[in-house]
């Protein structure tokens, strides 16, 4: 095992501006593919705990549920350079975004076109549904969400 040291970027405020925080994993066990890791300020805690209990690290990181299986190759969560855990967290941020401007389209056509109740038509819903669930079509809306989501 190389105990190799993984990165993931977050993004944090304090009274300063804006914080990167990069969140530190080490490695307890290692595949070819993964690399099974626990926070770095975890790792000792998990080390003298599994020498206490007779376990592998891994076993005593499974124990306490604080590890995080990280693809060596093509992992999304955390990466073995800051310089690669910054770049996710660039894409990360540029993704919530798009969310972002998704979710405020969808609620001004809300505001915009569901003024009361009595401008809603009926539920669409029969059998089953109707019985746990009620729901209104907002008029006009089919073409922005069609724009944002594909239904088969």
């Amino acid at each position: 095992m190389s105990n190799d040291i993984y990165y993931r970027a977050v993004l944090g405020c304090d009274e300063d501006g804006l914080v990167v925080i990069f969140e530190t994993y080490k490695s307890v066990h290692e595949t070819r593919c993964y690399a099974f890791c626990v926070r770095e300020w975890d790792y000792s805690h998990v080390v003298s705990v599994s020498n206490l209990n007779k376990k592998s690290l891994l076993a005593e990181a499974k124990t306490r549920k604080t590890f995080k299986r990280i693809h060596k190759e093509n992992s999304r969560f955390a990466f073995s350079t800051k310089e690669a855990a910054l770049e996710n967290l660039r894409y990360r941020k540029k993704k919530q975004i798009q969310h972002m401007r998704r979710d405020i389209e969808f609620a001004e056509a809300f505001l915009e076109k569901a003024g009361s109740l009595n401008d809603l038509p009926e539920d669409r819903y029969v059998g089953v549904a109707a019985l746990i669930q009620t729901s209104h079509i907002i008029p006009d809306t089919e073409v922005l969400v069609r724009e944002y989501y594909v239904f088969g």
